[in-house]
C-alpha cells in the first residue's frame, strides 16, 4: 500500500468530520441552549461513528489505497433509520451512534449540519444532495417520505430503471461517479442516495514548476517513482517521534486536508489501527504554525467498497435479515410482506494535484421486500389472446398520457 497516499487519503476524508473551528469540545457551558447543545452531542457522537466506520474498513482492506466518506455513508443510513422500528432501530442507533439521542433532535441536527456546510465557502465547491427512488403502488408510509424530504432535502423519485438513478449520481458528482446502480430487479422497492461532491483550490497552491519524480517507499520495502509537490510556507504542523501532521486550507481557510505521516520506524499497522476519536482530537490541539516545506504526491484514484459486512460487523446485521428487519415505520408490512437492506454501496473518487483537490462520494441503500413480486427463477408465460387494458404513463409525473381497452385488434 502507498502509504502517504493512504495518509492523505484518510485526510480527506476526515475534512468531511469537523475540523478545529466546528469541533464539539468536552466542556459544554452551563447556558448553552438545548437545541445548541444536541447538536454538540450529536457531531461528539459523529466522530466516534466516522472512526468505528474507518477503523472496520481498514481492517478488510489494509494493504490497499483506501478513499471513503463517512459522511455520505451516515447521510444515506440516517434516512433508512428513519424508516425503522424496534430491534432494527436500535441496532441502526448503535451503529450510526445515535443511542440515547431524540429521533426528532437528530434529524434536526443532520438538517442543521448539511445546511452549514452550503455555500459555506464561495471560493469552494461543495454540495449535499439526497434522493429516494421508491417503486410505485406500494404500501410506503407517506409520513417517512414528509419526514426524508423535509429533513434531508431529499428528491422523491420513482423507481423505474437504473440509468434514471445513474444519470442523477452522474449528474450530482460532475460525473466522478456515474454510476451504482448496475440494475433494478423486481424485488427491489427502494433505493435510498447519497452523493457528495467537492472541489477546493488550495489557498496556498502548489508551483508545478517544483513538482519532480522522487522516491516513494511502499509497504513491501520497495519504491517507485512518482511526481511529488513540494512548497514552503507557514501552516499548521505538529510532530513527535511516532509522526508529523500538517494542515493544508482550501479556499478561505474553512475547508482543509490534513495529513498525519508516521515515521519510517513505526508500524504502520499498528499506527492504522490506533485511530479514534479522541487521537483525532488530540492531534488536532497540538497543531501549531510552523514555517517549514511539505511534499506531497500527486495522486487520483478511485474506490467502491460494499459496506454490508462492515455495517454488520458494527452491530447492524438484523437490517439486513428477511425475517427479523423491521422497516415498518417505513413501509405498511404485512405478515406475507419484509423489507431490509440488501445492499450498501458506497464508491468514491478524488484527485490532488497542484490546484487543490477534488473529490466526490456517493453512498447507496438498496431495500428488498421478501414474496412481493413471487420467485424470480420461475419463469412466466403472458398470452394476451382476449380483450385487455393498457396505458402509457408518463412515469416521472405519474401522468397517463393514454388508455385503451382493447376488445377486437385490428
Amino acid at each position: 500500500m502507498n502509504r502517504k497516499i493512504t495518509m492523505a487519503a484518510i485526510g480527506i476524508l476526515l475534512m468531511f468530520v469537523p475540523g478545529p473551528a466546528l469541533q464539539a469540545q468536552s466542556g459544554r457551558p452551563s447556558n448553552m441552549s438545548k437545541a445548541a447543545a444536541n447538536d454538540t452531542l450529536f457531531m461528539e457522537r459523529q466522530l466516534n461513528f466516522s472512526f468505528n466506520f474507518i477503523s472496520e474498513i481498514t481492517k478488510g482492506d489494509f494493504g490497499k489505497n483506501i478513499f471513503v466518506s463517512p459522511l455520505s455513508a451516515m447521510l444515506a443510513l440516517a434516512m433508512t433509520y428513519n424508516g425503522a422500528s424496534g430491534e432494527t432501530r436500535a441496532a441502526m442507533e448503535k451503529v450510526l451512534a445515535f443511542e440515547g439521542l431524540d429521533r426528532a433532535a437528530t434529524n434536526k441536527s443532520i438538517q442543521d449540519l448539511t445546511s452549514s456546510m452550503k455555500d459555506s465557502d464561495p471560493t469552494v465547491q461543495l454540495s449535499i444532495a439526497n434522493s429516494i427512488w421508491a417503486r410505485a403502488g406500494l404500501k410506503f408510509r407517506q409520513d417517512f417520505f414528509v419526514l426524508v424530504e423535509k429533513t434531508y432535502d431529499a428528491e422523491l423519485r420513482p423507481l423505474i430503471d437504473a440509468p434514471a438513478i445513474n444519470n442523477w449520481v452522474s449528474e450530482k458528482t460532475n460525473d466522478k461517479i456515474k454510476e451504482i446502480v448496475q440494475g433494478v430487479k423486481p424485488d427491489d422497492i427502494m433505493f435510498l442516495i447519497n452523493a457528495i461532491y467537492f472541489k477546493g483550490m488550495w489557498k496556498y497552491k502548489f508551483d508545478r514548476a517544483n513538482t519532480a519524480e522522487r522516491d516513494f517507499y511502499l509497504l513491501n520495502k520497495g519504491s517507485k517513482k512518482i511526481p511529488m509537490m513540494s512548497q514552503e510556507g507557514e501552516f499548521q504542523y505538529y510532530e513527535d517521534g511516532d509522526f508529523q501532521g500538517i494542515r493544508l486550507p482550501y479556499g478561505n481557510d474553512r475547508l482543509a486536508m490534513y495529513i498525519f505521516l508516521p515515521s519510517g520506524d513505526t508500524d504502520f499497522r499498528a499506527f492504522v489501527n490506533d485511530l479514534s476519536a479522541e487521537k483525532w482530537q488530540d492531534w488536532l490541539s497540538r497543531l501549531y504554525m510552523r514555517e517549514g516545506e511539505i511534499v506531497l504526491p500527486r495522486f487520483k484514484l478511485e474506490y467502491e467498497k460494499n459496506l454490508n459486512d462492515i455495517l454488520k460487523l458494527m452491530g447492524m446485521a438484523v437490517a439486513f435479515d428477511p425475517d427479523k428487519a423491521d422497516f415498518s415505520a417505513m413501509y405498511n408490512i404485512s405478515s406475507e410482506e419484509r423489507v431490509f437492506i440488501s445492499e450498501v454501496l458506497q464508491k468514491t473518487f478524488v484527485e490532488v494535484n497542484e490546484e487543490g483537490t477534488e473529490a466526490a462520494a456517493v453512498t447507496s441503500v438498496r431495500l428488498k421486500m421478501t414474496s412481493a413480486y413471487g420467485d424470480e427463477s420461475q419463469k412466466f408465460q403472458m398470452v394476451v389472446d382476449r380483450p385487455f387494458f393498457c396505458a402509457i404513463r408518463d412515469d416521472r409525473t405519474g401522468a397517463i398520457l393514454f388508455t385503451g381497452i382493447i376488445v377486437n385488434p385490428e
